[in-house]
């Protein structure tokens, strides 16, 4: 650096103090306390925009890391399932085959098999609008009018070639409810 350079730095730096010291003589005096409070309370907001922004990325990994861990829970609930489910089907079938009971007790939870109702459901093998026109000619009880003309599928008779009955008869479904004895003995032993 030279020395007419080194001599427009000091002159600028000069001018600017001079600047610096013009606006100094023109301020309040409550102006910096005015200016303190103003930085105290901007501070305080950064903080809290800052702890804000922290608590977001926190609950984010949270979220992603349960949804990671429960995923995997059911993925290894459903390869224990695969693996024993029909043998422990099996054996609790033969173990409650001529009593009266309909599950088992174990130490670690309740197996057996609830009974499903059986169920009948009515299928429509037609447009709406197909239907409507076999109803209002042959089933005119079925037709209900709201703000719009439908079918009552219930109050077509089962003679109705647009409608098929299914009927899924009830079923034995295997269960597994875990014992809250197990929850209890886990609360003393972290005691």
């Amino acid at each position: 650096m030279d020395a007419t350079e080194k001599t427009s730095i000091d002159q600028t730096a000069a001018e600017m103090q001079v600047y610096l010291d013009a606006i100094e003589a023109k301020r309040d005096p409550d102006d910096s306390e005015i200016e303190a409070y103003a930085r105290m309370k901007n501070r305080v907001q950064a903080d809290r925009d800052a702890l804000e922004d922290r608590y977001e990325r926190e609950v984010t990994k949270l979220r992603d890391n349960y949804q990671r861990i429960r995923n995997e829970n059911d993925r290894h609930d459903k390869a224990i399932e695969w693996k024993y489910g029909q043998m422990i089907a099996g054996l609790v079938k033969a173990k409650i085959k001529d009593k009266k009971l309909r599950s088992y007790k174990t130490l670690f939870g309740t197996v057996g098999y609830r009974k499903s109702a059986a169920k009948t459901t009515r299928n429509i093998r037609c447009d709406n609008a197909t239907l409507l026109a076999w109803a209002e000619e042959h089933c005119p009880q079925a037709v209900v009018n709201r703000t719009s003309k439908v079918v009552s599928k219930g109050e077509l008779p089962e003679t109705c070639e647009h409608i098929w009955i299914e009927d899924t008869p009830a079923t034995d479904n295997f269960y597994w409810k875990p014992a809250k004895v197990q929850e209890k003995n886990n609360e003393k032993q972290n005691d």
